[in-house]
């Protein structure tokens, strides 16, 4: 990749929704109000919330509350955002912890893995599980970075 070009790729900032409670630290950082989602991008004086929105989710918990007595509550969230065209659910823990981590006295891991199931097909959301919140934050940053590579820039020549 030309130096350029590469520059290109990381002149973006990231746009934290101003309710997250544990944003993740950049150094290219913009904080806003946003309709829906936690993390979406700015590039060249445009946010592209109405393109790729990350919604992050920080432990097993959360995603037990989403699948039982919040559930109402996340939907609309999901169906605010149903029309972008990259939508990502990012957990800052393992898939396995949804088994091995379950909350006390919560939802069976069926009914969680079922609820996930359903949102990814009915609201076309991709859950990425990264283990912990550092490869959270790196692979966010990642998905921003190809964003803007290949949806922004047009780069789409013999790479990855």
């Amino acid at each position: 990749m030309k130096k350029d070009e590469e520059k290109a790729i990381n002149d973006f900032r990231v746009v934290v929704d101003n309710r997250e409670q544990l944003p993740f630290k950049f150094s290219n950082i913009m904080y806003t109000t946003l309709p829906y989602g936690d993390y979406t991008i700015e590039y060249a004086g445009k946010i592209y919330i109405d393109k790729i929105v990350i919604e992050r989710k920080g432990n097993v918990s959360e995603l037990f509350a989403f699948s039982g007595s919040n559930r109402e509550r996340f939907c609309r969230e999901l169906e605010k955002m149903k029309n972008e065209k990259y939508k990502y659910l990012l957990f800052e823990f393992d898939f396995m912890d949804i088994v091995n981590k379950q909350p006390y006295g919560k939802l069976p891991a069926s009914t969680v893995f079922a609820t996930l199931f359903s949102f990814m097909i009915k609201y076309q959301i991709t859950p990425l599980f990264c283990g912990n919140r550092t490869n959270a934050r790196n692979t966010l940053y990642k998905l921003f970075q190809f964003f803007v590579k290949y949806e922004i820039l047009g780069l789409h020549k013999n790479d990855t």
